[in-house]
């Protein structure tokens, strides 16, 4: 009776986790943009050893258009549909307690992510949290004291 589910999305990964130096080499790839497709392609450096289903979804992410695009508001709205799918089935409330995006990924991609997460969050009613204040995933600046700019607008809009 007293369960709450919580789960972690970093959805879609490839654009969350770039240029992240814990996740493996098929994270070093960066210049992804959110949402997809980019203006131009994404090459994949030559120097960079990559698996071949990164190779697939940059070659998807490059020429899918944006309603199917790997690198889009679909999947998240895909993740929160099943969290609340899930949530209905067992009668227990879902909590996404971790969603983020890497500081690595330019700002503008970044604000879009986090506004569509918390939108595909409110659709779904799911409770959230994002990872993480001011690290390596970061909502704050100690520079200027402030949020990264476009943030607060994304994840707290005013109603």
């Amino acid at each position: 009776q007293n369960v709450i589910v919580t789960v972690h999305c970093y959805d879609p990964f490839q654009f969350t986790h770039q240029g992240a130096t814990w996740s493996g080499p098929d994270v070093k790839l960066t210049g992804i943009a959110f949402p997809g497709p980019p203006k131009s392609p994404l090459q994949i450096p030559s120097t960079l050893a990559v698996s071949d289903s990164v190779k697939q979804w940059v070659a998807q992410y490059n020429s899918l258009p944006p309603e199917i695009n790997p690198s889009s508001p679909r999947v998240l709205r895909d993740a929160t549909q099943q969290a609340r799918q899930w949530s209905d089935y067992y009668g227990r409330p879902v909590h996404v307690g971790e969603f983020g995006c890497y500081v690595e990924a330019d700002v503008k991609s970044r604000v879009n992510y986090y506004r569509e997460f918390r939108q595909a969050l409110d659709e779904a009613d799911l409770g959230w949290a994002m990872w993480d204040w001011k690290a390596d995933f970061k909502y704050w600046d100690d520079k200027t004291n402030q949020p990264i700019p476009g943030m607060r607008e994304a994840l707290f809009p005013k109603k």
